[in-house]
């Protein structure tokens, strides 16, 4: 039989999101143009929630803000929640620097300090991207 105890409803499930705080670290520097890079496709991010399996571009579509500081982004947006908890997948494409692919246990609550450290790399985007295949 059904208890409580054994099933919690997330409130409001239409209004629950996770609150992502994402920060993207380019070690070797960042350029000054993001918004060229963004839109040459030299700068990608896209930000997965694998338990409604929904995928938003991190410098588009997101619905948060972006903004720069020093050799860093800070992207700070709001991820829909279906459940309490859930895992969020990021992965970042820059020019100069090695694809990153990372996960992170969300929890509904508590703030998604998220720190994602880029790699530089010599070896051309579209080399990397022909490497592996991407699932979101």
């Amino acid at each position: 039989s059904y208890t409580t105890a054994q099933y919690v409803p997330v409130q409001n499930r239409e209004a629950s999101k996770y609150d992502v705080h994402l920060t993207i670290n380019f070690p070797e520097g960042l350029p000054n143009d993001v918004d060229t890079m963004i839109r040459r496709g030299t700068l990608r991010g896209r930000l997965h929630n694998e338990d409604i399996n929904q995928t938003w571009n991190l410098f588009r579509t997101a619905g948060g803000t972006v903004r720069r500081q020093g050799n860093s982004l800070v992207i700070h947006a709001g991820v829909p929640a279906r459940s309490e908890n859930a895992r969020l997948w990021v992965r970042v494409e820059a020019e100069g620097y090695a694809i990153n692919v990372q996960s992170y246990q969300a929890k509904l609550g508590e703030t998604v300090d998220w720190a994602v450290e880029m790699e530089p790399s010599n070896t051309p985007l579209f080399m990397q991207r022909l490497g592996k295949s991407y699932w979101f």
